[in-house]
């Protein structure tokens, strides 16, 4: 074989091996934007706590806190509490509108993230703005929704126990 061919088939190797680097780096970034729907790990584990059960498409290990994608249908499916569903951001901010009657929502405004907090009657509860991604955007808005919906539970228990009290 001749040089010219050796350099050619050489350069198609060449080629091929960087076509299969940009298609590795290609499936790790739609594999990172399909993790991207799902709540992390800490939110995953708050809104377990705060009454979230709902059928998901992905779950936390609750050893290694690692994602794994497997359908499970209830918490009650982590056994000792071992792990926990990891539901979508959607389906987190859904939980929030039905249980406890807020809801958020996310705007781009010059090339920055902002979100709202309100109630079911437009009162608005909170919000922040300066995101530089929409990723931060989503993980302060459900982390302030899980804050707010702590401090419904707590009023219900309060009011509760003045009710139980009176009675």
């Amino acid at each position: 074989m001749d040089d010219k061919i050796k350099k050619e088939i050489q350069e198609i190797e060449n080629q091929v091996s960087e076509v299969c680097d940009n298609n590795k780096v290609l499936e790790i970034d739609k594999e990172q934007e399909l993790l991207n729907e799902f709540c992390d790990y800490e939110i995953s584990t708050q809104l377990k706590f705060i009454g979230f059960d709902s059928p998901c498409f992905g779950f936390y290990n609750g050893a290694t806190k690692s994602f794994e994608y497997e359908r499970r249908y209830n918490q009650s499916m982590f056994i000792g509490g071992a792990g926990c569903l990891a539901p979508t951001k959607r389906q987190a901010i859904k939980f929030f509108r039905e249980t406890f009657q807020i809801s958020g929502h996310i705007s781009m405004w010059d090339e920055e993230y902002m979100y709202e907090i309100e109630d079911i009657y437009g009162e608005e509860l909170g919000g922040n703005e300066n995101f530089k991604n929409l990723v931060d955007a989503e993980r302060d808005l459900l982390m302030n929704l899980i804050e707010i919906a702590k401090g419904i539970i707590k009023e219900h228990s309060k009011n509760s126990k003045i009710i139980e009290k009176h009675s």
